[in-house]
């Protein structure tokens, strides 16, 4: 992702594991969100991140929910959303 692609609605229907890479922090505005949609692929409609996970990573140095761990949606039609709250919280889950 880039800055331009934030405040949007991710969907992914890969029928592979796959990464989202975040853009760093220090070029967002606080209140920039991204929601990512386990949505399948053409052989499942209902989501396929359970065998395919999705990882949603932070910038280095940057943090979601305080960790610079990644994020993973790994349960089939699951979602999350996540909203950058500046250089004290980072990326904080909102959904």
């Amino acid at each position: 992702l880039t800055a331009s692609d934030i405040n949007k609605v991710i969907l992914v229907n890969t029928s592979s594991a796959c990464t989202i890479n975040l853009p760093q922090g220090s070029t967002l505005e606080v209140g920039d969100f991204v929601r990512v949609i386990d949505v399948g692929n053409s052989s499942t409609s209902s989501g396929n991140s359970e065998v395919n996970p999705v990882t949603i990573s932070p910038f280095t140095g940057d943090k979601i929910m305080g960790s610079e761990q990644d994020l993973q949606i790994d349960a089939n039609g699951h979602s999350v959303a996540i909203m950058w709250c500046g250089s004290t919280f980072n990326w904080r889950i909102v959904n």
